[in-house]
């Protein structure tokens, strides 16, 4: 057939058939170099060209023993072009990235890897980098790298270099490196071993985050800073030798290195900070610098096996939240020049007596509940005694406040059962109804006396010389001009010759008492309760009666009270007239006080109706507030029978939830109010304003936060 074809024909046919031929071979060449040992992979196509790296300038690429670098524009004043490392262009066991190199005649000098360049690169097993830098994230999750060798020459590691490197052993850096970048080794879950090199000055953040197999460690002499986190979590670190020079640590910098037993802090530290040696569950030992000056929060928190905390501490004023709290084997440590001291400091040690300075001014919450003390003694620079300082320290015996001391706050001795012997000066103002509840002592006060079964079980009775003797037995009992304590009922010997007690008719306060704080309870019998003038302050808890339908009783509070923050409640209250130099109505004061019907406000001083102030007051049904009141606080009137209420014009915020719960239906509000908190009123209900007031911008407001659809606005 080929017979009938025209020469041109012909020609055309061999053309197609050699340009067909020509395709299938580059088809099949292209295939034999996707699987060569130089093939591209697939997610190093091109090099990382990594926005906001050093290589930005960079215009073009080649590809050199396997690896991707970027040309970067020449600079002046040298023939040799600049490389900067960008990723892997074939899978390799092992990258040499050298510091020089020739490419096609030219030369090429090799600044550094550029950031995020062989992210993620597990082919690499041994790295050996010649240059001068390293970029962030550099070789970021490389989990195949097992040894990485350094030039001398290098000078600078961006963060998380070699974050994640999981199978890397150990490292030795370079004299040249001033600063361990951020995070450079953290979750390199299989190191072992570190040596820092001879110029090395800092360990930024996290530098060795997480390095779980960690065990040894060699810092250089010059070594000056170790920054948050730079072991945090290296949990088989059993010991490191901090340098002289060493003078600041950061917050967390050892924390959770379970393994670690022992550590001496250098001279020139004059801070432990924040959880620095927290949850270091095997240290025994630590051996503070003379000038040390602060111990932050949590920084030896739960410290299990700590035992001996040594040093002269001469310049040691602060210690802070839960500093030592939980360290159960810790029994002594010198704290004679500190000044202030954080709650939960020394919570749940095992330490019996120290010695406080003369100029100590503050002692936290809870600082040093659940100790061993069995004898304090509080100088007079310390003016407040805080809520549970010293409860629940179930060896302690004697307390001695001495003169300048003011304040003994809630729970501060509470539950210390062997606490016999109290002694406190007349600079006492206010003492907590509950700060020596359940203590030897003040059972004592009360009349009541410590036995003890044939069992072992202690409890307390009446019992004295032979027989029950009820005579000792005060109206009240004070600390100073504060009444902490009053008896509820009367006793008499009955017809039998047996002491006979009842409830008694009227409780009387004492009347040269300015602050009464107490706990409480009104029996059924009590007609009268009288609070006598000159009383300026109510704190505590009282409950009139519990009993339904007994008769109200007359309660009259004295024209004197500046300050109630005193929980009344209770079947038999249901009237309540507030004096006119009423300050302050506190947290919860009528708060399910369910019978309470009245209130009457009868002066204008009082700034605020406190955090649930009317709380759960479900016949309470109306009431007007004073001129005066710029705050209603949250909850102040959820859930009460409240139905009709006046507002003063004074008031200008209102919190959450403040009358959520009440059913009124119509809210008329005063013309200054700035600020209305998230769910104050129910939904669905009007609001009664003043066009273009405060009140009305104010709503405004609270509709762009929270919705429009909650309040229907109706102007005045």
């Amino acid at each position: 057939m080929n017979n009938f074809l025209t020469k041109e024909q012909r020609k055309c046919n061999v053309i197609w058939i050699l340009a067909t031929l020509l395709l299938i071979v580059c088809f099949f060449a292209a295939l034999i170099f996707a699987f060569s040992p130089e093939s591209v992979n697939a997610a190093t196509s091109s090099p990382n060209f990594h926005s906001g790296s050093r290589a930005d300038d960079c215009y073009d690429y080649l590809k050199y023993d396997g690896v991707w670098y970027l040309i970067a524009k020449t600079p002046r004043g040298t023939d040799h072009g600049q490389l900067y490392a960008a990723g892997l262009a074939v899978d390799k066991d092992k990258v040499v990235i050298p510091s020089y190199l020739e490419y096609q005649k030219q030369k090429y000098d090799v600044l550094g890897v550029n950031d995020w360049g062989f992210y993620g690169e597990s082919s690499i097993k041994t790295l050996v980098v010649q240059t001068a830098y390293i970029g962030e994230n550099a070789f970021y999750n490389c989990s195949g790298i097992k040894s990485v060798s350094f030039s001398e020459g290098l000078t600078e590691v961006g963060p998380y270099a070699f974050y994640g490197c999981s199978s890397l052993e150990s490292v030795v850096l370079p004299d040249k490196l001033k600063t361990v970048g951020k995070g450079m080794f953290a979750s390199c879950t299989s190191l072992k071993s570190v040596t820092l090199g001879k110029g090395t000055k800092v360990l930024d953040e996290a530098a060795f985050y997480l390095c779980e197999s960690l065990k040894t460690v060699k810092l250089n002499k010059g070594l000056t800073t170790i920054s948050e986190r730079a072991f945090n979590g290296c949990k088989n670190l059993k010991s490191i030798k901090l340098p002289a020079k060493l003078t600041k640590l950061g917050n967390y910098a050892f924390s959770y290195c379970e393994s670690l037993e022992s550590i001496k802090i250098p001279k020139k530290v004059i801070e432990i900070p924040d959880n620095c040696f927290e949850w270091c569950k095997s240290l025994k030992k630590i051996k503070l610098p003379s000038g040390l000056k602060k111990i932050g929060s949590g920084a030896f928190n739960f410290c299990d096996e700590l035992t001996t905390v040594s040093g002269t501490n001469k310049k040691l004023t602060y210690i802070g939240t839960s500093a030592f709290a939980s360290d159960v084997k810790l029994s002594s440590i010198n704290i004679s020049k500190v000044m202030e001291i954080g709650s939960n400091a020394f919570s749940g040690t095992a330490i019996s007596k120290v010695e406080f300075s003369s100029k100590l001014t503050a002692i936290g919450a809870n600082a040093f509940s659940n100790t061993k003390f069995t004898t304090i003694t509080l100088p007079g620079s310390l003016k407040v005694v805080s809520e549970n300082a010293f409860s629940n320290c179930s060896e302690l015996r004697k307390v001695v406040l001495e003169s300048g001391v003011e304040r003994v706050e809630y729970n501060a001795f509470y539950n210390c059962q062997n606490l016999s012997e109290f002694i406190y000066p007349d600079t006492i103002k206010y003492i907590a109804y509950d700060s020596l509840k359940y203590t030897d002592w003040l059972e004592r006060e009360k009349g009541k006396f410590l036995e003890t079964s044939n069992t072992g079980s202690s409890f307390y009775t009446y019992y004295k010389d032979g027989h029950y003797d009820f005579s000792k037995i005060p109206e009240a009992i004070s600390i100073n001009d504060v009444c902490i304590w009053i008896d509820e009922y009367e006793r008499y010997i009955g017809e039998f010759g047996y002491w006979v007690q009842k409830d008694k008719e009227t409780v009387k306060f004492p009347k040269n008492c300015r602050v009464i704080s107490v706990q409480l309870g009104i029996k059924s019998g009590t007609k009268n309760v009288v609070i006598p003038e000159g009383v300026e302050l109510m704190e505590g808890y009282i409950n009139f009666g519990s009993v339904e339908n007994d008769p109200s009783i007359d309660v009259v509070l004295p024209s004197t009270l500046k300050e109630l923050n005193c929980h009344l409640k209770g079947t038999q209250l249901t009237s309540v007239t507030l004096p006119s130099k009423l300050e302050k109505l506190g947290k919860l004061v009528f708060s399910d006080a369910e019978f309470l019907t009245e209130v009457k406000f009868t002066g204008n001083k009082l700034k605020t109706i406190g955090d649930g102030a009317f709380r759960n007051t479900k016949r309470l049904s109306s009431i007007e507030l004073p001129d005066g009141i710029e705050e209603i606080e949250m909850y102040a009137f959820y859930n009460s029978g409240i139905q009709k209420i006046v507002l003063p014009e004074t008031l200008k915020k209102i919190g959450d939830f403040a009358f959520s719960g009440t059913g009124i239906q119509t809210f008329t509000l005063p013309n200054n109010i700035e600020e209305i908190s998230y769910n104050a009123f129910d939904n669905g209900i009007t609001i009664v304003v003043k066009k273009n007031s405060t009140t009305h911008k104010t709503l405004l407001h609270y509709f762009e936060i929270y919705g429009s659809d909650q309040f229907k606005i109706k102007f005045k």
